[in-house]
């Protein structure tokens, strides 16, 4: 039987061997139970191929011979997964080269794509821009504040009173929320930090503007210890509980610049 069928292959001067010996104790797994065959044979010049045969469920013949017989083993099982996956059309089976791990993720990755395609682009721009910027191991919170008031300090182009200003306000932040990595500080955090916070809306502002800076300030390269900036998303309401202006007299009015020529040396007399 195996003659008849692989007769032009003998007459092109092959041998055929068929895979499962019929004698003596079986070498390769029972082909019976795969619905593509597997069959070797010996070619003129001394080498071995393995030929997959077998009919698709439309009828159409297949015969394609391979050099290894790994790769036609392999070619049996895309196959015959083709041939069964009509019963289950919701899965397909495939033969690849990724671990479980990776199958996992590149499945996920197409289910958030609104086109297979954008996965190859997505690719090609994490390759060209995004690792560029990825962000380097955060630092923890209390880590990068010390970091953030050594550089205050040094800065030249920064006034006395905002540095006084930018280590007040983050320092009382570091002290008041749990000490995370940087890159974790989500808005939610800092929402919880100003709920805490009794003071007025405007004072609420100052710290906003400080904490913001410090992110900005980490985000920089070359720190890159965050990608956003959480304070972005905090919206502080502008209520007005300031009390009403007041007219000061003459003698107020000299008590007040007194104290300010006496203070920082009097840059608050301007």
């Amino acid at each position: 039987m195996v003659a008849r069928n692989v007769a032009p292959a003998e007459s092109a001067g092959h041998k055929i061997i068929p895979l499962v010996p019929s004698k003596g104790p079986k070498k390769h797994a029972d082909q019976s139970r795969h619905r593509f065959k597997i069959l070797r044979f010996n070619n003129r010049g001394g080498t071995t191929s393995w030929r997959v045969t077998g009919n698709r469920r439309d009828g159409s013949r297949v015969r394609e011979t391979f050099s290894e017989q790994g790769k036609a083993e392999v070619r049996r099982t895309q196959l015959e997964a083709e041939f069964f996956s009509r019963s289950y059309e919701d899965t397909a089976f495939r033969a690849t080269r990724l671990n479980d791990t990776q199958l996992r993720i590149a499945e996920i990755s197409f289910i958030r794509l609104d086109d297979d395609q954008d996965m190859l682009t997505a690719v090609n721009y994490w390759l060209d821009h995004g690792r560029k910027q990825a962000v380097i191991e955060s630092p923890w919170l209390d880590e990068a504040a010390e970091a953030f008031f050594d550089w205050v300090q040094h800065t030249e182009s920064l006034r006395t009173r905002t540095k006084d200003k930018l280590r007040i306000r983050v320092n009382l932040f570091r002290n008041s929320v749990p000490n995370l990595r940087v890159a974790d500080i989500t808005p939610e955090v800092i929402d919880g930090f100003f709920a805490k916070r009794e003071v007025s809306a405007l004072t609420k502002i100052g710290d906003r503007a400080a904490i913001s800076r410090f992110f900005s300030w980490c985000i920089e390269r070359p720190r890159r210890w965050a990608v956003a900036n959480p304070c972005r998303e905090i919206r502080l309401e502008k209520k007005h509980d300031q009390s009403a202006p007041a007219i000061l007299s003459v003698e107020d009015c000299q008590k007040l610049l007194s104290a300010a020529e006496a203070h920082n040396d009097g840059q608050l007399v301007p």
